[in-house]
């Protein structure tokens, strides 16, 4: 189980016998510490699902802030939905390049992908970190590929393309959901050609 450091202050202790000193509400008696006024007072500290420590801190006045953290962080942990909050730092680019060495053993059918990541979604989405890439980041790249006038095939593939790298971001717990799924994002439609018998 995590717990919050305060900073700023710390348990006052008897100088003759080193025990902490309490109020009449039986509670520590506070003392600044030599970090008092400086950087952020509350220090969120707790243990990843492989046992490392980590640490988040939240500025003066924000103890729920810190607090709630330290909740989400340990039922998260229980609910094996655990994030490493590092892990949004990711770029797309490093992730895609990963998801791509699972692709097809065919070398013609990677080099094809490759291409379609090189010109078309890696000028949008490369540089993207993960913790920056929402709902809105799809449904704006959507609407230029609507503007550029790019084929409905050709964009069921780049978003499928997509899809596919922030999936297997998803397996690699990198993120919690995919943004080509929320609800608000429309998935494009690709036109069959009419076949005549």
């Amino acid at each position: 189980m995590g717990h919050i450091q305060d900073r700023w202050y710390r348990p006052a202790r008897d100088k003759e016998t080193g025990k902490v000193l309490l109020n009449g509400r039986g509670k520590p008696v506070l003392e600044k510490t030599e970090l008092y006024g400086i950087g952020l007072r509350y220090k969120v500290r707790y243990l990843d699902p492989d046992g490392e420590e980590r640490s988040k801190s939240f500025p003066d006045k924000q103890k729920k802030r810190a607090d709630d953290f330290l909740i989400g962080v340990e039922s998260d942990k229980r609910e094996d939905k655990y994030i490493d909050p590092r892990s949004s730092s990711k770029t797309f680019r490093q992730q895609a390049e990963n998801w791509l060495k699972a692709q097809s053993p065919d070398p013609a059918t990677r080099e094809i992908l490759r291409s379609r990541l090189e010109s078309q979604i890696y000028p949008v989405f490369g540089h993207l970190k993960f913790g920056q890439i929402k709902p809105s980041t799809i449904r704006d790249w959507l609407g230029v590929m609507e503007e550029k006038r790019l084929a409905a095939n050709y964009q069921v593939v780049l978003f499928t393309i997509v899809t596919g790298v922030l999936d297997s971001a998803i397996d690699d717990k990198l993120i919690r959901e995919n943004p080509c799924q929320a609800k608000t994002v429309r998935r494009p439609v690709g036109s069959s050609p009419q076949v005549v018998v």
